[in-house]
């Protein structure tokens, strides 16, 4: 008696190939999204334009969610190039909110020290 062997069916793995790269991509995207997210969240408020832009950039996130990630990249890349935020030039300028409160702070001080103008 002979055996005979035979080679196995190989042709359904050809059709998972696709979904495969699909799914590599998909994670790879996931993980970029992830990333950004953090980066996102982890900004200081003085980064952003406006009250409610963080706001703004995690709706984003949430709903577009394929394009945010590289459209947030896109738009800190521009902000830090504005900003020039290089370690020599120390933190970022401070916004409109937060120069009105300096600028308080320094009404109130002069005033306690009694070096306010009449």
């Amino acid at each position: 008696m002979l055996m005979q062997f035979s080679l196995p069916n190989v042709q359904h793995v050809w059709t998972l190939w696709p979904i495969l790269f699909a799914f590599v991509i998909l994670l790879l995207l996931l993980i970029f999204w992830i990333f950004q997210f953090v980066e996102l969240m982890s900004l200081d408020d003085e980064r952003f334009p406006g009250v409610y832009a963080r706001l703004g950039w995690v709706a984003a996130f949430i709903v577009l969610w394929m394009v945010t990630p590289f459209a947030f990249l896109l738009w800190r890349s521009r902000q830090s190039h504005a900003l020039g935020s290089s370690s020599k030039d120390g933190p970022p300028p401070p916004s409109s909110r937060r120069r009105s409160q300096l600028r308080r702070a320094e009404q109130r001080a002069r005033y306690s020290t009694g070096e306010h103008s009449s």
